[in-house]
């Protein structure tokens, strides 16, 4: 039996992170796509799907995920995937989508993301 999806929004290091738990199905997806549309800061440039707890995504919505990150992209957003599970990194590879995300390990490895563009500012200030 499908596990139910839930959502929830937070917002962290100047990232809106989209919490998902549950099985992201085809039919699920809409619910995603309209809360993730209506909960985005204004004027953020990075949203992070966090899939910490989700077991499952299938191909459908995977397809569905793709083409909102193609929406981002057009508005300058840069989406990435956080805490993806082997077996859907997995999933991804198979169908061959997997090259199209970001990943990002965990939020400490935002946080050294973020150290470093910062410290390549700083750098870039003092030339």
């Amino acid at each position: 039996m499908p596990r139910e999806l839930t959502l929830s929004m937070r917002s962290k290091y100047g990232y809106d992170i989209v919490d998902i738990g549950g099985d992201i199905t085809y039919d699920d997806f809409p619910k995603i796509d309209a809360f993730v549309k209506n909960s985005i800061t204004p004027g953020f440039k990075n949203i992070i799907f966090n899939m910490e707890a989700v077991k499952y995504i299938n191909s459908s919505a995977l397809s569905l995920l793709i083409k909102l990150m193609h929406e981002f992209s057009i508005k300058k957003i840069d989406m990435y995937i956080m805490h993806a599970s082997e077996e859907i990194e997995g999933l991804m590879k198979m169908t061959g989508v997997k090259k199209y995300f970001m990943f990002i390990k965990d939020e400490q490895a935002l946080m050294k993301k973020l150290q470093r563009e910062e410290t390549d500012r700083l750098l870039k200030l003092d030339d």
